[in-house]
């Protein structure tokens, strides 16, 4: 039976795209890219299909776009997995999963990105909905946490994200409260997952 945060993820997913298609006056062009999407399995051949959309873009200052990021994680295996929702800190790499934003121009150049510093070398703690069951089949929305992609300079452009899910992997940072125990104990025993998503095709215009 299909959970209805799936039938909600997907049914988003759809909203955002058909929302981005009809497009505004000066608004980039947001397309999910037909020819890519190719789950690069590695972390034990993790069976999970990764997809991006842009869920919104701001304008931020007098030159840039801002593209925010939504993604979807897709079990295509046959069994259950256990991942992990990015968080405060995956961006910047100091915990699990680590998330990995790619800009790239139409030319293949990469587009520099600007990570943010943490406060204090601080996160926000581990809390236990942070990790979830995938059952076969079946997927999950991601909100939050997957970066915004800053586009300085009007043209066209490639986004993807790579989620790694990492079990064992060394968190770096400490937490503003203490992490959830048990909910650190079902990291240690998660799903190894290294996937990269789709290519987000982007049409950035001159701002007027």
């Amino acid at each position: 039976m299909t959970r209805p945060w799936a039938l909600l993820g997907a049914a988003l997913l759809l909203f955002s795209l058909g929302a981005i298609a009809q497009g505004r006056e000066r608004q980039p062009t947001l397309l999910v890219a037909q020819d890519g999407g190719a789950a690069q399995l590695e972390a034990d051949e993790c069976p999970v299909r990764f997809t991006i959309t842009a869920s919104d873009y701001r304008h931020w200052g007098s030159t840039s776009y801002q593209v925010l990021l939504i993604g979807v994680l897709r079990n295509t295996g046959t069994q259950t997995i256990t991942l992990v929702a990015p968080g405060d800190g995956s961006t910047r790499g100091v915990r699990t999963p680590r998330i990995t934003l790619q800009v790239e121009t139409a030319e293949g150049t990469p587009h520099p990105l600007h990570r943010g510093t943490l406060v204090d070398g601080q996160i926000n703690p581990l809390r236990r909905e942070a990790v979830f069951d995938l059952p076969a089949g079946e997927s999950r929305l991601i909100e939050n946490w997957l970066g915004v992609a800053g586009i300085t300079e009007p043209g066209a452009y490639e986004i993807s994200v790579e989620y790694w899910n990492d079990p064992g992997m060394e968190w770096t940072a400490r937490p503003l409260a203490r992490h959830d125990p048990s909910a650190m104990e079902r990291v240690r025993a998660s799903t190894p997952c290294r996937v990269t998503s789709n290519n987000l095709r982007v049409d950035v215009p001159e701002r007027r």
